[in-house]
């Protein structure tokens, strides 16, 4: 039986048999759902590549502030310019660690010069409002920010494709298999057909035997039939769906 398939998917790539039993309409969803797989696939990439982009913006101004701090240190712009909270002391991105308690003014007036030739940043004024500082609370903020940016936007997006992708693909190499059933059950019985039909021209009535088997693999066809109508169905409709109302699942987007 299994080698009865084989043959029938092996004539059908080759073309040496045309199935009767390929949908149109199958074909044709199958080729739109591609495209919009192919959208799918674009839009999440460019997802990625902003969020790159958002972050290597977000460092590279953060490395001007940090450039300001050491630039001002024990200068008169240092209070306007360079100046960030205690909490950033000894920090390289300016965001303390959580339950770390910030140091105090003396403290920070010390890690200041001793940091000065660093790549860590360091402080003075308890709340400054510098431009350091203002740049350090932004990228505290934008750090929060891309987390929120990974959970809704970038791993909903994938897990969209990905289900779709998977269950897409399931259906329809389960309707190919389908197809291929019933297309061995239609050649099966033209061969038991024309078998009989040679029988009863010399003249000779088919066994029992034959017609039994004939009469066995009909009602398989017809299932196979029942079948494989029913399911092309329900995916071309599935298919359907997914690109007319697609648009309510990129909305939160």
């Amino acid at each position: 039986m299994a080698k009865a398939r084989i043959v029938t998917r092996v004539k059908d790539k080759t073309g040496l048999a045309k199935s009767k039993n390929k949908s149109e309409y199958l074909k044709a969803l199958r080729e739109k759902h591609s495209q919009f797989s192919k959208n799918l696939k674009y839009l999440i990439s460019t997802i990625q590549s902003n969020h790159d982009a958002m972050q290597a913006y977000s460092k590279s101004r953060l490395d001007v502030a940090k450039a300001i701090n050491a630039l001002t240190v024990d200068t008169p712009l240092f209070k306007c310019g360079g100046d960030i909270p205690m909490s950033a002391i000894g920090t390289t991105d300016g965001c303390a660690v959580d339950g770390e308690n910030p140091s105090s003014a003396a403290a920070a007036k010390a890690t200041n010069r001793q940091m000065s030739n660093s790549s860590a940043i360091v402080a003075h004024d308890s709340n400054p409002t510098s431009f350091a500082a203002v740049h350090l609370q932004l990228h505290k903020k934008t750090k929060l920010y891309h987390r929120k940016y990974v959970e809704h936007i970038l791993t909903y997006a994938a897990d969209w494709e990905r289900i779709l992708s998977t269950r897409v693909n399931k259906h329809l190499k389960h309707a190919e298999k389908l197809r291929v059933d019933l297309d061995h059950y239609q050649k099966k019985v033209e061969e038991l057909n024309k078998d009989a039909n040679k029988t009863m021209t010399k003249g000779k009535s088919v066994s029992d035997k034959g017609v039994d088997k004939l009469k066995r693999n009909e009602q398989k066809l017809v299932n196979a039939r029942r079948e494989h109508e029913q399911f092309v169905s329900d995916l071309c409709g599935f298919l359907e769906e997914i690109m007319e109302r697609g648009w309510k699942d990129l909305h939160p987007l």
